[in-house]
């Protein structure tokens, strides 16, 4: 399944953006941390870091959404994710070096919207999954109950 394609008229590096954000969407709906339960809705952080010109993933988390249920938090996959990832984060950044990434991507099954954000750097603090703050994210970016970006 194509997630999706670069408009027309797109520039060579749109259609290769659009690309690895295709692979990585699909690399995704592979994942069986998100087959494995039901859900309505969910939100997936990755988390990518730079060293030594090298992007690895150190954390990907889920957080599962159901109609008038509380957030249920799941791991998926780094193995599944890794190149996918490692390839659309260097391909978004381009020439520009960055410490860390985090792709925040949310669905909403009754409408099947579906939106991506990457925040970098500073930026990504804010999204780095934990004990402590997860609670705060999920109800942040639930897709039921906010405003799609």
């Amino acid at each position: 399944m194509r997630w999706l394609r670069a408009s027309s008229g797109a520039d060579q590096r749109e259609v290769t953006e659009a690309e690895a954000l295709d692979a990585f969407l699909s690399a995704l709906n592979a994942d069986e941390g998100l087959r494995a339960k039901e859900w309505d809705a969910f939100a997936v952080l990755v988390q990518g870091a730079e060293e030594a010109d090298q992007v690895w993933i150190p954390q990907v988390d889920a957080i599962l959404y159901r109609a008038g249920e509380t957030p249920d938090y799941t791991f998926l996959t780094h193995r599944n994710l890794q190149r996918a990832a490692s390839i659309l984060f260097v391909t978004l950044a381009g020439d520009k070096p960055f410490d860390q990434v985090v792709a925040v991507v949310t669905y909403r099954a009754d409408t099947r919207q579906l939106v991506t954000d990457f925040l970098w750097d500073d930026a990504a603090h804010d999204h780095l999954v934990t004990p402590h703050s997860w609670h705060r994210i999920a109800d942040e970016l639930n897709p039921l109950t906010t405003p799609q970006r």
